[in-house]
């Protein structure tokens, strides 16, 4: 069928027809003809012939052509939320029912009046979406919600939105809308992708706020390093919601073995600190403490009422060396501390003079053990010292061999002999391949630093007055748990210890240095930072700024208390400083798991680290380790094989699949031997998120029905919404057509130029041209 749609006011059009009509009888009216009547009535109907062409495409004739539908039915979607928020009982009142079960029953209530919709009824899970069974099926559904423990409306949404029909498609989403996996705005961007493919989302929300009461423990940090014959201190966050004025008894359970306990009074603030300390420190290599909360009546869940903390005992001294230009105090004090810690293997390197260097060497008596603690080391024999004067400097700074037998370099100030250009590109090497960490033990450790050193460190010097300054721990000090022993003296402890100079205003670079201590504020809130640091590669690098530290460790009488603060201030920051190593003092091997706790259903994950693999290659692309993983339920162990990751050649993975709750004990054996060379725990716990955020979200159901072009449906009128939708689609629905132009006709556009040239011919041939 063709049909007219002028592309020009018709009035103009037959203005423009009549004077084409009009030119064509002025053209034969005076025209003095040369040739017979005949060809003169075929040339003057050619030239009309070439004038209607183009007036007939000006009225733009379109051929319409009916398409034919697709097969099939428009579809309605029923997605029903599976997660374990489900399971709540608020959705119907006092009669107590869940909202899972008045999910099932809404459901089952949406069905078609006449067979024109295809309802397809589903429901979704954490990872899934799978067809909702039938009432009275073997696998009724009725009875319980599947393991689903987390909410993600934006992946439900899209899954199921992209699977519509070619004829209409339609959602009818019931849940109780506590999304929990991602943010809202990804589900409201998920809902707007609904609208633009034409499939609009009814909504109904299942349930109410329930006003939580839970209680929760979470380690200020899941895994810690810690020094033989030393106290441990163990530090956890309770938290709380509802629950003040009640109180709980909270235990600490070395494996299954209750060695403290304290009772806390839950008052007004959410989250309380808990502190426990472990004299001597652990007994074992690797040891697992728990801390268990009490349940509390009325609280959701006592899933999260306990947490896990795996220690790592240090059995192997941490290699130090200590660089110093000048003899100050603070590096006398430092070197003094450092020699009186049974863990640390200290090599200082003072310049006396122009050609006079003194080198000391102290090394802790114990000898590396896996097995072995220091329980027999007296105070007195703790460290054999060692020391000569050099007349020429043999800097280990100058060859990478040398470096390599340290985890940590310790820049004094004026450095500069030690810093030259081989020096300096060995330190960057060291640092971001071989994971060491290099901490300016006084600012800046030379006057004038070398730009590949400044490169790496976390702040630079401006100005030359002198300022003078105290200090505090920052947020993320406290964060990270680093100066928890120093938090034993309150947390202004460093506030009132002597106050420390700088004759250079430090300035954090660009990128992603953090700042643990600061000093106090002025008057204008300004800062300086005083421990800062930054990752470079595998390591990091630190500086500790401000003159006078020493001083902290020389206090008078009124400030006894303290005694211990500038000592805890060094050790705390080596052993986080080792902790954050990939490998840990001695350690050929080193495994590590990808996650502190992993949830059930997740798959476990771990990096196994080889410090030189080519000293456990037993054969031809062949690592010659493998991982035995047990627990306590397992008879036999599972062994494992790492692959390599293709990244670094000393890198690999091992995948352990799913595993069931509990702790695993994963140890790296040589060969198929039972040499062990290194162990860690793995935990698994079961989800306990879903049921604690459980109050219903109305108002991001609306929004989800408002983004795709829905509405929100009463619960008690659901039979409502198949009546909603068939009128939509009646509304919308449209004879669907195929419409082509003339113009778009490749012939049209030939017939006029063909007309055009023939009369350009003919009138050539008749002698008219």
């Amino acid at each position: 069928m063709w049909t007219i749609e002028p592309r020009i006011p018709m009035g103009l059009w037959w203005a423009l027809a009549a004077l084409s009509a009009a030119v064509i009888v002025l053209y034969l009216l005076r025209r003095d003809w040369s040739v017979g009547r005949l060809r003169r009535w075929i040339i003057t109907l050619m030239m009309l012939l070439g004038l209607v062409g183009p007036l007939a495409v000006t009225l733009n004739p379109v051929h319409i052509q009916p398409i034919p539908r697709p097969s099939g039915k428009p579809r309605l979607t029923v997605l029903l939320d599976g997660t374990a928020s489900m399971t709540v009982e608020d959705a119907d009142g006092d009669r107590g029912q869940s909202r899972w079960a008045r999910g099932l029953e809404l459901a089952r209530r949406v069905d078609p009046q006449r067979d024109e919709i295809e309802v397809i009824k589903q429901v979704f899970y954490s990872d899934e979406v799978r067809t909702l069974p039938a009432a009275g099926g073997e696998s009724n559904a009725d009875d319980t919600v599947s393991h689903g423990h987390r909410t993600d409306l934006a992946s439900a949404l899209g899954s199921v939105v992209r699977n519509g029909s070619p004829l209409g498609h339609a959602i009818v989403l019931l849940s109780d809308g506590a999304h929990n996996a991602g943010t809202t705005q990804s589900v409201l961007s998920r809902a707007a992708e609904a609208n633009s493919l034409a499939t609009p989302v009814y909504t109904v929300t299942l349930g109410s706020e329930v006003g939580l009461k839970n209680l929760s423990v979470a380690s200020r940090s899941p895994r810690m390093i810690a020094f033989p014959n030393q106290d441990l201190i163990l530090r956890a966050r309770l938290g709380h919601a509802g629950l003040a004025g009640q109180s709980t008894r909270v235990r600490l359970l070395a494996d299954s073995d209750v060695i403290d306990q304290q009772t806390i009074q839950l008052g007004d603030d959410p989250n309380q600190s808990i502190r426990f300390t472990i004299p001597g420190g652990p007994r074992e290599s690797l040891q697992r403490f728990r801390i268990v909360a009490s349940g509390v009546p009325g609280e959701a869940t006592t899933s999260d009422n306990e947490t896990t903390i795996f220690v790592q005992r240090l059995d192997s001294p941490i290699s130090v060396l200590l660089l110093e230009g000048k003899p100050y105090w603070d590096s006398k004090f430092l070197s003094r501390n450092l020699s009186g810690d049974p863990m640390v293997q200290l090599t200082s390197i003072v310049r006396l003079g122009n050609e006079r260097f003194l080198q000391r060497r102290i090394t802790p008596t114990f000898e590396a053990s896996d097995s072995v603690a220091l329980d027999d080391a007296s105070d007195d024999e703790t460290t054999t010292p060692n020391w000569q004067i050099q007349t020429e400097l043999a800097s280990p700074l100058e060859k990478m061999e040398l470096l390599d037998d340290y985890r940590i370099v310790l820049l004094g100030r004026d450095a500069d002999r030690f810093l030259t250009p081989q020096g300096i590109e060995n330190l960057r090497q060291w640092i971001a391949k071989s994971g060491g960490c290099l901490v300016c033990a006084r600012g800046a450790p030379s006057n004038e630093i070398a730009t590949r050193l400044a490169e790496i460190l976390p702040v630079r010097w401006e100005g030359q007055s002198e300022t003078r300054f105290r200090t505090r721990v920052t947020q993320h000090g406290l964060d990270t748990a680093l100066f928890d022993p120093l938090l034993a003296k309150g947390r202004d402890a460093l506030a009132s210890l002597p106050s420390l100079s700088s004759s250079a205003i430090p300035r954090l670079r660009r990128g992603l240095p953090q700042v643990l201590i600061q000093s106090v504020a002025d008057g204008s809130g300004n800062t300086v930072p005083v421990v800062t640091y930054q990752h470079y590669g595998s390591g990091q690098t630190i500086v500790v700024e401000g003159a006078g530290m020493w001083r902290w460790a020389f206090l008078p009488p009124d400030h006894a208390d303290k005694d211990d603060v500038y000592w805890s201030l060094w050790q705390s920051l080596i052993a986080w400083v080792i902790s954050s190593q990939d490998f840990l003092p001695g350690q050929p091997v080193a495994i590590r798991p990808d996650r502190a706790t992993f949830l059930a259903g997740n798959r476990v994950t771990a990096s196994l680290l080889v410090r030189e693999p080519s000293q456990f290659v037993a054969g031809e692309n062949d690592l010659g380790l493998s991982v035995l993983l047990e627990s306590a339920d397992s008879e036999l162990p599972q062994r494992f094989h790492p692959a390599a990751s293709g990244l670094q050649e000393d890198f690999f993975r091992v995948d352990f699949g799913n595993l069931p709750v509990g702790i695993h004990s994963a140890r790296v054996v040589v060969g198929e031997s039972e040499r062990v060379v290194a162990e860690t725990s793995i935990e698994v716990r079961d989800p306990w998120f879903e049921r604690l955020e459980v109050d219903a979200r109305p108002d991001l159901m609306r929004g989800i029905a408002r983004q795709s072009g829905g509405e929100v449906i009463d619960p008690d009128k659901i039979e409502s919404v198949v009546e909603r939708y068939e009128q939509r689609l009646r509304s919308s629905q449209s004879d669907r057509v195929r419409r082509t132009t003339l113009w778009d006709h490749p012939l049209a556009l030939i017939s006029i130029l063909g007309a055009w040239v023939a009369t350009w011919i003919v009138r050539r041939r008749s002698g008219l041209i």
